[in-house]
């Protein structure tokens, strides 16, 4: 039986069998030859399906990227970014004053009582790195689009020009030097008798009255009455006199001031952790808890928040796209608290609340809130989360976000804030929604 072999074939068995190989060596090599072809083409099917793989994959990670950042891509005809508004806590700082037995020393704290720290400055130049990437597309790197305004504290002021660096660094190819991606932005600060709005608890008597007042209330009392063990134990173990939440919260202060330096704390502050951060959140709580309080302490830097918006809308071509509001976490408290979408936990450092606004199709605007509250910024910043104010959706309605805040915004906050217990305004707030205290725990 005779096989025909393809030309090729037959010469290239000459060759070999002239040259004194046997079949078997013939074979071996052919297989070889045919061995590196099937490789080769192996090879160019693993590029295409790779590119394609690779391709369907982008087209995937774009859509997750696009819905967790939708700015950064065109939402379609209907909906344009053209303003944005960024409120933050300060990072972290040093114990605004240490209790009688504790056992780091002030002199620790080379900044000195209450300042931000190398830590927090760090994590305010993260957020703003985050942030610069996160609205990529949105931001250039020309400052005169940026303004910003930080209380007199330094450890607000401070922290607003950290947060800056991180969020208009230099443009391409003008770096001051080569290990310095900087350029100044300035951030400015009103004196403190005429700061009302981002000072930590600005002079205002009325709201001190009614903050003191919330000690008395049933829903205090029947917080504190089971706790009153735990203020015993920590005013023996602290040397502090802690009586109510606010003393508790407070030492709760100094301790995770201390811990988040990596400092040991004592044993028994490690022991009842959980219930003294139980303690600063009630605190929160109560400190904001009527809307007589959301409207002097958090009133005027939302009535500038969004009188600030409708300045934009009324001058489309201003240059300015960001305003930043560096402040503390009882303006981050109080205004989450105001809009009626607070968590009910203490702002964790650099927390920060974004106030986006957009422009729709039919040439009305509409507002989306935006939270980030990472625990450790200066480590990970997960993407914010959306904050639904009561009755709306994502992007809320211009005109639903002041109908809900009209009565925050006080005629004359000065005057405001002499009136006594403040009955009178009262009457024209609306109440805040009942919170179970369960919720806490």
């Amino acid at each position: 039986m005779f096989v025909h072999l393809p030309h090729r074939w037959s010469v290239f068995e000459e060759t070999v069998m002239s040259s004194g190989e046997n079949y078997c060596s013939l074979l071996k090599r052919l297989f070889l030859v045919r061995r590196r072809r099937l490789l080769l083409i192996l090879l160019i099917l693993y590029v295409i399906a790779t590119y394609f793989l690779k391709q369907s994959l982008w087209n995937a990670l774009e859509h997750v990227r696009y819905k967790t950042f939708p700015h950064k891509k065109d939402l379609g005809p209907y909906r344009e970014l053209i303003f944005l508004q960024v409120l933050f806590r300060h990072g972290h700082h040093s114990p605004f004053s240490s209790y009688p037995k504790d056992p780091i020393p002030d002199s620790y704290w080379h900044e000195g009582m209450g300042q931000l720290t190398k830590l927090g400055r760090l994590q305010h130049y993260v957020v703003g790195k985050y942030l610069r990437q996160y609205y990529d597309g949105f931001l250039s790197y020309n400052v005169q689009e940026v303004d910003c305004l930080s209380s007199i504290a330094f450890r607000s002021l401070f922290g607003g020009y950290a947060f800056l660096a991180g969020l208009y660094p230099s443009p391409p190819g003008k770096k001051l030097d080569q290990d310095l991606s900087w350029q100044p932005v300035p951030c400015s600060f009103l004196p403190l008798n005429k700061d009302k709005y981002l000072q930590s608890l600005p002079n205002c008597p009325a709201a001190e009255l009614d903050k003191s007042a919330m000690f008395k209330t049933k829903e205090a009392l029947k917080f504190m009455a089971p706790h009153r063990h735990l203020y015993k134990f920590w005013s023996e173990h602290s040397g502090l006199n802690v009586d109510t939440y606010g003393d508790a919260g407070s030492l709760y202060k100094t301790l995770l001031a201390e811990k988040t330096e990596n400092l040991t704390i004592p044993q028994w502050a490690e022991d009842t952790w959980e219930d003294l951060e139980i303690q600063s959140n009630i605190c929160y709580h109560f400190n904001f808890r009527t809307r007589l309080l959301h409207r002097l302490r958090a009133g005027p830097v939302i009535d500038k928040i969004m009188t600030r918006m409708q300045h934009k809308i009324g001058h489309p071509d201003d240059k300015l796209k960001v305003y930043v509001y560096s402040g503390h976490g009882s303006n981050v408290a109080a205004v989450l608290q105001a809009f009626r979408v607070f968590n009910q936990r203490i702002p964790t450092y650099g927390s920060t609340i974004l106030f986006e606004l957009y422009r729709e199709e039919s040439g009305n605007h509409s507002v989306r809130f935006l939270l980030s509250n990472a625990t450790e910024p200066e480590k990970y910043i997960p993407p914010p989360h959306v904050l639904y104010m009561p009755g709306c959706g994502e992007f809320c309605p211009l005109e639903v976000v002041e109908r809900s805040t009209a009565d925050l915004y006080p005629l004359d906050w000065e005057k405001e804030c002499m009136e006594g217990d403040g009955n009178r305004i009262r009457k024209l707030l609306n109440p805040p929604p009942d919170r179970p205290l369960g919720f806490f725990y």
